[in-house]
Order: structure tokens, then C-alpha cells, then sequence
């Protein structure tokens, strides 16, 4: 089975399964993916068959992810969802007065230490 790892959380729930079902036991949300059939749709998919949370697709037509139920207007996908996931972003989206940066993700490695470590003690 090919695995499409390529977000740093995506590893830890992957590779220790039972680790992050006792860790993330928010697999009853429902997530949207915003993007097209890639690396990143197909490792938001393989996580949520793992992890059993629902996980639906919003995109052009043409790009969708096979067995995953696919949204083509925006205002449809978000409704009902709790997290809302994205592949890259717009220039319009970066030029927005609501765009944070890219500064936050300097902690993205300390905070995905500090889950790894909770997980393997909270086995």
C-alpha cells in the first residue's frame, strides 16, 4: 500500500495508529479538504480511514479524490463541517487583512514533540 505522508501529524497518526487513537479522539468531526487529487488530498484521505473521522472534498471539477464525497461551491462544503483543511493558498487568500503569516510554524516541530511524547505515555 503506497502511503502519501507529507504533513508532519500525518506521520505520527500513520505510524502509531493506537497512539493517536487515544490521542486525537476528535475522529467523530467532520473535516473538508480544500484541494485537489494529490499527495496531501490522498494523505487527508488515508488519515481518515485510519482514524475513521468523515472527510469530504471541495474543488473543480475533474480533481476529485476517488470515494470521497466532493463539494463544488464553497458555501455547500463548509456547512456542518468543524475543521476545514487546505492544500496551498490563493495569492488573494495571502494578500487578505486575514492572513497570519507563515511565522507560526516555527513551533509547529515543539508542538509535534510534545504530542508524540503524550501519546507514547498516555499508551
Amino acid at each position: 500500500m503506497r502511503h502519501y505522508l507529507c504533513c508532519g501529524w500525518l506521520a505520527v497518526v500513520l505510524f502509531f495508529p493506537a497512539a493517536s487513537r487515544s490521542c486525537f479522539p476528535v475522529t467523530l468531526d467532520k473535516y473538508l479538504f480544500c484541494g485537489k487529487n494529490g499527495n496531501i488530498g490522498l494523505a487527508w484521505k488515508e488519515a481518515s480511514e485510519v482514524l475513521g473521522f468523515e472527510l469530504s472534498q471541495c474543488y473543480g471539477a475533474g480533481y476529485e479524490i476517488d470515494d470521497v464525497r466532493v463539494y463544488h461551491e464553497i458555501e455547500t462544503a463548509v456547512k456542518g463541517k468543524d475543521i476545514i483543511c487546505t492544500d496551498s493558498l490563493s495569492a488573494d487568500a495571502i494578500e487578505s487583512e486575514y492572513f497570519v503569516g507563515y511565522a507560526f510554524k516555527k513551533n509547529l516541530l515543539v508542538v509535534q514533540q510534545a504530542v508524540m511524547v503524550w501519546c507514547l505515555r498516555n499508551l
